[in-house]
């Protein structure tokens, strides 16, 4: 993987998605003034974490990690590859009209662990919520021991 391809291909499939880094900003850790700076080439060489986490989040929106990383395939995924997507899930889940419980959901990620736990966002997002509510039963337990 050449990094300055990839960044190349990334500035491609937000060209192409009408995406904006502002919008890539509220569904990741970035900063949108940050991936301003990488889309528009004021950055040169940007940190592989960040390059990962925007190859993650632009799988979200349809786009092939293959092809974001190797510029090998096709640019967009079809949904019925094998390298299926989170959103899509969801989204399959909606127009089934079916809510899922939270049994049916923990059941869901663990079920689908290893394809969900190789994307940067949806790790971080677990993290975030394990950590806070690490800290919630710990301020529970505090009040209750006082």
């Amino acid at each position: 993987m050449i990094k300055s391809e990839v960044v190349d291909r990334i500035k491609l499939a937000f060209k192409d998605g009408g995406l904006s880094a502002y919008k890539a900003s509220l569904d990741t850790s970035l900063v949108d003034e940050g991936i301003n700076k990488i889309l528009t080439g004021v950055t040169k060489n940007p940190r592989k974490v960040t390059i990962d986490i925007l190859v993650d989040w632009l799988f979200t929106k349809g786009y092939s990690k293959k092809w974001l990383e190797s510029g090998e395939g096709e640019m967009k995924l079809n949904i019925n590859e094998s390298e299926s997507i989170f959103d899509h899930d969801i989204e399959l889940f909606n127009r089934l009209g079916k809510s899922i419980t939270d049994d049916e959901f923990a059941a869901y990620l663990i079920q689908n662990k290893a394809r969900l736990f190789n994307n940067t966002i949806i790790k971080m997002m677990i993290s975030e919520m394990v950590k806070d509510g690490i800290i919630e039963y710990y301020e529970n337990d505090r009040k209750n021991n006082k």
